[in-house]
Order: structure tokens, then sequence, then C-alpha cells
């Protein structure tokens, strides 16, 4: 099974690239190119291009920062609490979720720069002496956000990083490219497989996997403080930070579905990823939709039962008025579409098991948009007359990131191994 996996591994290294492959890196391109002519308009023509107002200041940029923080968060969080946990069917999942947190706090951090307007002064908001005396507002949570993501990012990285030396040691002696065993005889840190190197391995991997876990819960709730700490309706909730990290739980574990079920049929990896990792992982989906029914229940009791108007006023907009359509849509593919895992059949289908991790995340980037421009149109002068416009260089955006995440797991995916070697070894 080693030899198999090992020479299956090489294959994707350095094989031809498959037709699937070159046909997501042009797609992936087309989308950048998108992306990169929405910043043009955004950074040329200023933000009135976002179909900002002075109400409504945060967009779907906002919205898709949340959404693209919260598949981060999820990664380094899945990969370390199953490390944590001893649980084997880890070495299946862990390097495409670890991957696919790196890839997605590269995609998020984008929109606070490009939020700015004047990306060329972004420096502004650095903590460095100057004779203009402006300084960055630690009391705000948003710069708790810079400080708190990139802490976990870094920790992300080493944590990819130390779960692929053992693999880039054994790999770098049987490639052919000299730019990629280079590159692993770096990134390698001079392995050798001894028995001390080993011991300090496993050590160090608990520690940075402990100290992981912790962070996903921290960070995930000073984004929630984002939100939390304001006095709008529909925000100023003391439920938002485990409701923020139960929900990029979910919708982490629902983008890693999709990824695996991606990599299991073009990359010839059945064997590696079988029907047992597919069921566990729709077993954890199921139970973040039902904690986060019992949040979205919490959330409209408590709003009910609040003695401010507009609290109630943006329920009502939920409920019944301008926003229904797209809360009961939500409430459906977040609560009712994963119900259909308690089926057998159901749990352990590949097919279906795409469709509703697809749903799942819909659902939470629908959630996301709720939160931010339905409480942001409620304002303490009630409901806003007018309706938010989702413009085109938004979409053009969203477009573009969702064009570099593909770029980035492609390339990945030709650099660096998929799944871990030498765990499968001690499965």
């Amino acid at each position: 099974m080693e030899g198999t996996l090992l020479e299956r591994s090489i294959v994707i290294l350095e094989g031809k690239p498959r037709g699937f492959w070159l046909k997501g890196i042009i797609i992936s391109i087309l989308f950048i190119l998108l992306g990169s002519y929405s910043i043009y308009r955004t950074i040329y023509y200023g933000l009135g291009e976002w179909g900002l107002s002075g109400q409504i200041s945060w967009g779907l940029g906002i919205v898709n920062f949340v959404w693209w923080v919260g598949l981060a968060h999820a990664g380094t969080f899945i990969s370390a609490i199953l490390l944590l946990l001893h649980q084997q069917w880890r070495s299946s999942i862990n390097r495409a979720a670890e991957a696919m947190t790196i890839i997605a706090i590269i995609c998020a951090a984008f929109y606070p720069i490009i939020h700015i307007g004047r990306v060329y002064f972004a420096y502004w908001m650095l903590p460095y002496p100057n004779t203009r005396e402006l300084w960055i507002n630690f009391h705000s949570p948003l710069v708790w956000d810079f400080f708190a993501i990139f802490t976990y990012f870094v920790v992300s990285v080493l944590f990819w990083l130390w779960g692929m030396i053992p693999d880039l040691a054994e790999l770098k002696n049987k490639l052919q490219s000299p730019f990629k065993r280079n590159l692993y005889h770096f990134l390698s840190f001079f392995w050798f497989g001894t028995k001390k190197q080993w011991k300090e391995y496993f050590y160090l991997g608990k520690m940075i996997a402990a100290l992981a876990a912790i962070l996903v819960v921290s960070v995930h709730s000073i984004v929630s403080f984002d939100f939390a700490v304001s006095y709008l309706p529909g925000w100023h909730s003391l439920i938002f930070p485990i409701f923020f990290v139960v929900g990029a739980i979910f919708s982490g574990f629902a983008l890693v579905q999709i990824m695996l079920s991606f990599l299991k049929s073009f990359l010839n990896l059945k064997e590696e990823i079988g029907l047992m990792e597919i069921k566990n992982i729709n077993k954890i989906i199921l139970i973040c939709s039902c904690l986060m029914s019992l949040f979205y229940l919490s959330e409209i009791i408590a709003g009910f039962q609040s003695e401010i108007i507009h609290e109630k006023e943006m329920l009502l907009e939920r409920l019944v008025g301008e926003y229904s359509l797209v809360f009961y849509f939500m409430i459906f593919l977040n609560i009712l579409l994963p119900q259909f895992f308690w089926i057998k059949k159901i749990i352990t289908n590949q097919r279906f098991s795409i469709i509703i991790s697809s749903g799942i995340l819909i659902g939470m980037w629908l959630e996301r948009y709720l939160i931010v421009i339905g409480s942001l149109q409620t304002s303490s002068l009630g409901v806003n007359e007018t309706s938010y416009q989702i413009s085109l260089t938004e979409i053009g955006l969203f477009i573009g990131t969702i064009g570099i995440f593909i770029l980035l797991f492609l390339l990945f995916i030709r650099l660096f191994p998929v799944i871990s070697l030498h765990e499968k070894r001690t499965k």
C-alpha cells in the first residue's frame, strides 16, 4: 500500500498535467482577470463602484471577508483537533484542510485592503513612528482582527510545513525536477528521520495543534466582535462568538468534503479517501447543522423578547419582510438540507455529499449577507427606504477571489503531496 501511494504521489507531482487541471487553471485565470478589472475600477473610480451608501458602509466586500475567514479558520482547526484526538482518518484530509486555511486567509485578507478605498495609503494603518502622528485605534475590533488573523496565518503555515517535513525529505531524492528537489531539501530542514527527530517532531506537532485549536476559537470570536461590540440591531449579541466559531467549522467541513471528493475522483486516490472519511465528515456537518438551528432559534426568541423596537423590526424584515426569501432559503440550505444525512445511504454517498456541502457554502454566505446588510439596513431611525443593490464590481471581486483559491489549490496539488505518506504508514 505504501509503495502504491508513493508512486501515485510522484505521478501527481511530476506526471503530465491532466485535462481537469489545465481546465481549472484556465478558468481560475479568467476569474482572476475579471477580479483584476474590478480592482481597477474600485481604485480608479472609488468605493462608489460598490453601491455603498452613508448608511450601508459595509457591503458585499465585508460579507465575503467574513465568509472567507470562516473557511480559513476551519481548515487548521479540523486538522489540529483530529491530531489531538488521535483520529486515524485525519491522514486523508489534513493536508487539503491545512492548504485550504492558508489559501482562504489570502483571499480574505484581500478585502479589508481594497475596502480602504485609497489602497496606496494602506501603510498608514501600520503602527510605526511618523511625523503625522497618525496611529491606529487599538480599541477597535478591526485592529484586533489584523493581529488575530495574522497570528493564525503564521501558526497555520508552521503547522502545514511541520506536517510535510518527513514526506518532503523522502520525496526530494525521488523526483526529477531540480526545482522541487531543491525546494523540498530547503523545507525539510535537514530531516534524517532519527529516533530523536521523530520524538521532537511529534512533541512539536501537538504543541502547534493545541495552539492552533485555541487560536481558532479566539480568532473567530474576535471576528464576531466586529459586530457584537456595536449597538446596531442584530449585531449587539452575546451569542455571536460561539455562533461564528460553530459556523466556521460548519462551512469549513463542507468545503473540505468538496475538496476531498475532487481529489478522490480526479487524482486516483479512492483507496486513501474512502467511505469512512466521507461519513465522518458528514456526521460532523450534521452535528453543526443542529447546533446552528439552536442559534437561529435563540436569535429569534431573544429578538422578540428584546425591548429595543429596532431589533423586532429587523427580525420582521427577515421573517416576513424584504429579506424573508433570503432568510428561508438560508434556513433550508443550512438546517433542512443537511438533515438528509440521517439517511444511511445518503451519508456515505459522494454525489449527495457534494450537493449538500455546496448548499451549505451558499447558505453560510447568505447568513453573512443577512448579518451585514440586513442589520445595516435597520438603523436607529428604522428601516431604510432604499434597499442595498449589489454592484457588478463587487460580484467581480468575489469571482476574482474564487479564482485565486482555485489557482492556488491547483498549484498546491502539483507542488506538494496531497496525502500524508508517513501518517498513512502508521495508520
